[in-house]
């Protein structure tokens, strides 16, 4: 199915409430999402490739990784590379560092990945690295001449990105170049998905299938919006409890870590002087 579809079916299904909004930042995505389709290769002739480019920016739990997710979920993974920003800025300074005594060495790297994706989205776009800065217009350039599109999600407006930023004048080319190429919609208002999507969502799944493990996924996505993650254990009384996945604020267990019975025994172990 594509953006559009699913985001529809999850509305008539309860598991989103329709927002209007949201709904422009779909449309901009089954726009992306049809010119990958038809930039498909047919057995009879080769189509030729476009590029397009998304931006969307907006306050924090508007739901744009949630639906930058929904898109993920319609493309075939063989065909996209989904990255932090900054993760994605360290693998392109390493993968320069390979490169040696050849011209346009950004050029170079982007046709290699063209090799192998035709769409690159990056969470959190955010300029604060002047090295970023200054590589980011070619490398924009280059993912429009081998048309790799592009998703962005940001929390400001691409025309503040790295304000009060060293040698910003050398950046506004970059700026220019996403005005010009890349569909910016805003995704704001005073509706925080974090904070409602619980209330106002299915939160019982049962039986515990592939369709249902997808919808809790989905609404983990919706609580925690573009906070990093983390899978390490914590330790609660000096117990260490295995997790699937926390940010700042939620936290995702196995039902049996939390309520798998605990051996007196195993207490005791864990006592610090006080009888029980």
């Amino acid at each position: 199915m594509s953006p559009l579809q699913v985001y529809q079916q999850q509305i008539s299904q309860g598991i989103i409430k329709s927002d209007i909004l949201q709904n422009e930042v779909i449309l901009g995505f089954e726009d992306l999402y049809n010119n990958i389709i038809s930039n498909k290769k047919h057995w009879f002739f080769k189509s030729k490739k476009s590029f397009k480019g998304l931006y969307i920016y907006g306050s924090v739990g508007r739901g744009k990784t949630f639906l930058m997710d929904l898109f993920v979920s319609c493309v075939n993974q063989n065909q996209i590379r989904r990255q932090h920003f900054h993760e994605f800025m360290l693998w392109f300074h390493q993968q320069l560092r390979t490169i040696n005594n050849k011209q346009n060495p950004i050029d170079l790297v982007i046709k290699n990945l063209a090799n192998k994706v035709s769409v690159l989205c990056l969470d959190e776009f955010l300029v604060h690295d002047i090295t970023d800065a200054m590589l980011l217009s070619g490398i924009l350039r280059a993912l429009e001449k081998y048309k790799i599109n592009l998703i962005t999600t940001s929390n400001v407006n691409p025309i503040d990105l790295y304000i009060g930023g060293l040698q910003r004048k050398k950046f506004l080319p970059a700026i220019d170049w996403m005005q010009n190429n890349m569909n910016i919609i805003q995704l704001d208002g005073d509706y925080d998905y974090r904070r409602t999507c619980v209330s106002s969502s299915k939160t019982w799944f049962n039986p515990i299938n592939k369709a249902n493990q997808e919808k809790f996924e989905q609404l983990f996505s919706q609580l925690v919006g573009s906070d990093n993650l983390d899978i390490d254990p914590i330790n609660i009384n000096k117990r260490q409890l295995n997790i699937i996945k926390r940010s700042s604020d939620h936290i995702m267990f196995e039902f049996e870590t939390l309520c798998k019975p605990v051996s007196y025994t195993h207490l005791r172990a864990h006592e610090t002087g006080r009888n029980l």
